[in-house]
Order: C-alpha cells, then sequence, then structure tokens
C-alpha cells in the first residue's frame, strides 16, 4: 500500500512538474528560462 501510495505521489508530482515547464516556457517565451 505504501509503495502504491508513493508511486502516486510521485506520478503526480511529476505531472506537476511538466505542466509547471510548460507554463513557465509559456511566461517566458523566447527566453526559455527555467526556475
Amino acid at each position: 500500500m505504501i509503495i502504491v501510495y508513493s508511486y502516486y505521489v510521485l506520478d503526480v508530482i511529476h505531472t506537476g512538474h511538466i505542466l509547471h515547464m510548460k507554463n513557465a516556457k509559456a511566461l517566458a517565451g523566447c527566453d526559455g528560462r527555467s526556475v
């Protein structure tokens, strides 16, 4: 159960990271700055 929970949390964090990177690129524009 703990393993499944950890995997789910990592998946959510990973998905959130991808969305954050897309939003950051959209906001940064041509600069392509990543925080």
